[in-house]
């Protein structure tokens, strides 16, 4: 059974989150106490799962308590639910904290946050990754692709279209402004699916705050990860997420599902920056097994590790709160069909743009990951995907982009 703590110096509020979650009870163990000091004391007796936090209390702050857990039990999930609309103090709050939630928070998002902290474990089951990724604040990102950012957003001229435009082109800087901005502490009452969005919605001036003072956008070290050649794990990517997007496209999707797709295609090999970049040694080996047994990558880091990146990134999406969609596609992008899905989502639209990617690929270094046609003739699509490679191939491989 999971533990739960909530904390609130509120008991009204207190109360309030017990009447809409006493439906779970019989699922999770949930305590409930009114200051930080209390809720160490808790957590000193037994092991907890997850903690919600609000983050004005007297005594000790929220910030404070948040702030010693991630330091001392840094595998509790961290969810802070505040009333604050306090942009400085979020961007303080990185690093401490992998969710915000807005109070009052609708009883919906509440169970579904609680119900995905409970349940990722089930996407990555390595506890010495685990740990890695709990730990983990933010992902490294180009240094050219910073700059352009930066430069971009002094320009007078800059526009919202643009700024998303250059910040889609980036992992590390998609991740982290979706995280940000889909948590219900922005008070956007709305899922944002782009990064484009975000921007119109939050302003040039808020994405500015969040690449100057989240210090969200790190550099890769280039002697850990030269094992991936980056110039090429990014080309991978991008066409990945572009090829995801035609694809929903072409079935028809919504503009947010086709979003998804995009986000998803463009995020799905993370993990293998989070093992790169924290186990270098290790992942040499990966490159080594799959080289001389002929084996896909994913099925050599399950060989070094017992775990893949797609199980990595799965993790580190559904910990941070990214939308669902994106989740299912990052974790399952080479195993659909364990996600149980029965009609065309995001997750078939980055599993077949990555099959196509790796097939227009000029020369795989390593063997390439098998489509799963059973699963898309469960859900329906088989019939359609060499339209799909067709399209893919016609309008987005072998063409250049920035």
């Amino acid at each position: 059974m999971k533990r739960i703590l909530f904390v609130d110096d509120d008991q009204n509020v207190l109360q309030g989150l017990q009447r809409m979650l006493r439906a779970k009870h019989q699922e999770w163990q949930m305590d409930f106490v009114t200051s930080g000091q209390q809720a160490l004391q808790f957590m000193d007796q037994q092991p907890y799962d997850v903690i919600v936090s609000d983050l004005q209390m007297p005594g000790m702050s929220g910030i404070d308590l948040l702030g010693q857990i991630s330091e001392r039990m840094p595998h509790v999930v961290r969810i802070a639910l505040s009333g604050q609309a306090d942009r400085q103090l979020t961007h303080k709050m990185v690093g401490m904290v992998h969710q915000f939630l807005w109070k009052p928070c609708d009883p919906d998002t509440l169970k579904a946050s609680l119900m995905r902290a409970c349940s990722l474990s089930d996407l990555l089951e390595n506890h010495e990754l685990q740990a890695v990724v709990y730990r983990l604040q933010y992902l490294p990102t180009l240094p050219s692709l910073y700059i352009q950012v930066m430069d971009e957003l002094r320009s007078p001229n800059t526009t919202a279209e643009r700024i998303g435009e250059i910040i889609s082109h980036d992992i590390g800087m998609t991740a982290k402004v979706l995280q940000l901005v889909n948590s219900a502490y922005y008070g956007l009452r709305q899922t944002v699916s782009s990064p484009a969005q975000a921007t119109a919605l939050l302003g040039l001036e808020t994405i500015q705050n969040l690449v100057l003072s989240l210090s969200v956008f790190s550099q890769f070290n280039q002697a850990k990860m030269a094992q991936l050649k980056l110039d090429g794990l990014w080309d991978h990517a991008l066409s990945v997420g572009y090829a995801a997007k035609l694809i929903a496209k072409l079935e028809s999707a919504d503009r947010k599902a086709a979003d998804y797709a995009f986000i998803g295609g463009l995020l799905h090999d993370v993990g293998k920056l989070v093992m790169a970049e924290n186990f270098s040694a290790r992942y040499a080996s990966v490159v080594d097994v799959s080289q001389n047994q002929d084996l896909a990558t994913v099925d050599a880091e399950k060989q070094v590790f017992g775990a893949d990146h797609a199980q990595v990134g799965g993790f580190l999406f559904g910990l941070w709160g990214l939308p669902e969609p994106v989740i299912l596609a990052v974790a399952y992008h080479h195993h659909p069909a364990a996600a149980q899905e029965v009609s065309f989502t995001p997750l078939a639209a980055v599993h077949a743009a990555n099959s196509i990617a790796y097939q227009n690929q000029a020369k795989a270094r390593f063997r390439q990951p098998e489509l799963d046609e059973d699963f898309l003739r469960h859900i329906g699509a088989a019939e359609r995907f060499p339209a799909w490679h067709k399209a893919c191939q016609e309008t987005i491989f072998g063409v250049k982009r920035a």
